[in-house]
């Protein structure tokens, strides 16, 4: 439950004194008629929902019943968060947790659409985060993982650096999706593949935690988000195959299918994987295969 409700996560880290950020909890009867206690900008979200859904940034009291009522369609129950907009470089933490004892298997720069509705647009392993910030995010992730009482499990845990330090976003007792877990780690990480760990944890078993390391390769994703309008065709496929450095590409884009503007996780044309010297160039090669791709919209 600590895991996968929202409120229930922000007490436990409140009890156990993990950096979070300020927040208001608004029942749905309430989404229209509210009185706002934390100072803007803030960030309105639903509090059952993932995938960025629902995500909005508030500026003042014009854009707030908007926004609130967005979050609110988003979630299961329409009750919402109103949280403190936190500012900095976002990471995900990818973490075994074995016996009451956390893992950090790796940390991974995330890259966001930014305002107004920060959903995901790439990620990039290892984090480019100076080492002394990497170990202020890892001992934030083992402890917020532990307040919410995993100790079996795998964990993704999502912090911003802010200005005072890293502070929590939120987490999951669960394996990272786009292509964190898969791609980025089975590059980047050496001696440990973390899907299987998962898997021997579920079935009882202790997986083996003695002689994971960083690889030295860098990779990173990018994704395509869609554009309003049906796909009615794909063009440049053939040029990027082709390049080197490129681990994976996926199309998830379907010629008939109509396709909203991106304002979540859901709403994308693909993604392209590739590996680098460093994280910026991996990424720079996923935007120049992405270039070579048109999707053809009418």
């Amino acid at each position: 439950l600590n895991s996968t409700d929202k409120v229930k996560m922000l007490e436990a880290f409140e009890a156990h004194n993990v950096s979070h950020p300020l927040f208001q909890v608004v029942k749905k009867q309430d989404v229209a008629t509210f009185s706002i206690s934390i100072p803007y900008p803030v960030i309105s979200k639903p509090v059952d929902s993932a995938g960025g859904r629902g995500i909005s940034i508030i500026h003042n009291d014009n854009e707030l019943r908007e926004a609130a009522l967005f979050s609110s369609k988003a979630g299961i129950s329409g009750d919402i968060l109103i949280e403190e907009y936190m500012n900095g470089p976002e990471v995900s933490v990818e973490i075994l947790v074995v016996n009451g004892k956390p893992h950090v298997l790796q940390i991974t720069d995330k890259i966001t659409s930014g305002e107004p509705n920060f959903y995901e647009t790439g990620h990039a392993q290892p984090s480019a985060l100076p080492s002394e910030t990497k170990n202020k995010i890892k001992e934030l992730a083992a402890r917020a993982v532990l307040a919410v009482g995993l100790y079996n499990s795998p964990a993704h845990v999502e912090i911003i650096v802010t200005e005072n330090g890293p502070k929590m976003v939120e987490l999951g007792a669960r394996l990272g999706g786009d292509c964190i877990t898969t791609y980025l780690l089975d590059n980047s990480v050496k001696g440990i593949n973390m899907a299987q760990a998962a898997i021997e944890l579920a079935l009882g078993e202790t997986p083996d935690l003695t002689n994971y390391e960083d690889s030295g390769l860098c990779v990173g994703v990018r994704f395509i988000p869609s554009t309003e309008g049906i796909l009615k065709e794909i063009k440049g496929l053939e040029i990027i195959e082709a390049h080197n450095n490129i681990i994976k590409i996926e199309i998830t884009g379907r010629i008939g299918k109509q396709y909203k503007k991106a304002t979540d996780d859901s709403s994308r044309f693909g993604y392209v994987v590739c590996k680098g010297d460093s994280t910026q160039d991996a990424l720079k090669c996923c935007e120049e295969a992405i270039n070579c791709l048109q999707f053809c919209v009418e």
